[in-house]
């Protein structure tokens, strides 16, 4: 091997156990924040409360209490409650990324609460065509107003480039997310319809280029 060789060989040793090294500590920086997290939900008498809750298996309870959290919730605890509803944003038994989005807000993540509630609109029209009821879409309609959420909608018509952003953003959260199961908290408790399921992923097409077109405008 001639000294050029050698001198590349050892670049690219060192290169590799430095990127060895950053991604070693990455990974004990993510586990530090998950593990802070994790704390936190389970010091969090507001979280916990959630948690009660859900063990119950009353969605539609475990709603209401989201729902009514927003008014009494500290920055603090909607940080966590962010956290807690992650892992339960696509099992598709209540309407978890909506959640997410305003909980975000109230933490004071303005942001990622606007792309949140934009992936919550999408995903929320999406999963109801799949229901193969026409009341499905009402359910996210009313959702939605009762939730409020004609401000942030009102806020993204006032700004065109930060509506085409999220627009991108939502179709690519949803994309990625596809394979989430059928969502309960639109469909209800009934069984799935073969016939809806099977038009499904053309049905779906269609409303992600509808959201395109015509969210917040």
């Amino acid at each position: 091997m001639t000294a050029l060789g050698r001198r590349f060989l050892k670049f690219f040793l060192h290169l590799a156990l430095g990127l060895a090294v950053f991604a070693a500590f990455m990974m004990a920086v993510g586990y530090w924040i998950y593990s802070s997290y994790q704390r936190g939900v389970e010091a969090s008498p507001f979280v916990q409360a959630l948690v009660r809750i859900e063990k119950e298996g009353d969605a539609a309870k475990l709603t209401r209490a989201l729902a009514q959290g927003l008014q009494q919730a500290s920055a603090e605890e909607a940080e966590l409650t962010v956290f807690w509803l992650e892992p339960r944003s696509h099992q598709g038994v209540i309407p978890a990324l909506y959640f997410m989005g305003l909980y975000a807000e109230k933490a004071g993540w303005r942001d990622r609460a606007l792309e949140l509630v934009s992936a919550a609109a999408l995903v929320g029209r999406v999963d109801a065509v799949r229901c193969g009821s026409p009341q499905a879409m009402q359910v996210v309609e009313e959702l939605e107003s009762r939730l409020e959420l004609g401000r942030a909608f009102a806020l993204l018509r006032q700004d065109p480039g930060r509506r085409s952003r999220l627009v991108k953003w939502a179709l690519d959260y949803e994309e990625t997310h596809r394979s989430r199961p059928r969502a309960a908290w639109v469909c209800g408790a009934s069984p799935a319809d073969p016939a809806a399921e099977a038009a499904w992923p053309s049905r779906r097409s269609e409303v992600r280029a509808e959201f395109e077109r015509r969210f917040a405008t």
